[in-house]
């Protein structure tokens, strides 16, 4: 009996922790307030989705030597899955919605699936502030909530710290 109410408050203090300083950290990984609540292209698509993500990173390179990067790696992992490119305006804004939604939002209607949009902000010194901001599907069920709390949302920013990285890597080497 011991033993279950152990194992029940470590669990209890492991899901406090992650909720309260955990999660909120990896939601907003590099990003400032002003990059999360700025109005970003791609932002119109999905007007009524219940959450986003918006993640952010300064690379020591112009925009112009950032966006092919962006474009090739965003394009390939875009792909990957089965996003379509919904809005493209070389070097600011790259932004993906799903093949089901891509003629939704086309005709004037809004993203019922996620969408995913990077945009590059030059900076006074000559360096890129590239902004990630993944918005939420629309309507999501209770079950889909919970899968994207305990495995989406941690598999996605591992994945998108590491694709920002990477962009920043090999900008900054040429």
């Amino acid at each position: 009996m011991l033993a279950i109410e152990f194992g029940l408050t470590a669990i209890t203090i492991l899901l406090f922790a992650y909720v309260m300083a955990i999660r909120p950290w990896h939601l907003q990984w590099g990003a400032t307030h002003l990059d999360r609540v700025a109005v970003l292209p791609g932002d119109e698509l999905s007007p009524r989705a219940p959450s986003h993500i918006t993640r952010a990173i300064v690379v020591a390179a112009p925009p112009d030597q950032v966006w092919p990067w962006l474009e090739k790696i965003g394009k390939e992992r875009a792909a990957r899955r089965r996003m379509l490119v919904a809005i493209e305006r070389p070097p600011q804004a790259l932004v993906l919605a799903s093949a089901a939604d891509l003629p939704r939002t086309q005709a004037g209607d809004e993203a019922l699936d996620e969408t995913w949009a990077f945009f590059l902000r030059p900076l006074p010194d000559g360096t890129t502030r590239v902004i990630a901001r993944l918005r939420a599907a629309a309507f999501p069920s209770f079950v889909t909530k919970a899968k994207n709390f305990f495995f989406w949302e941690p598999t996605h920013f591992l994945m998108e710290r590491k694709m920002l990285l990477s962009i920043k890597e090999l900008s900054e080497k040429r």
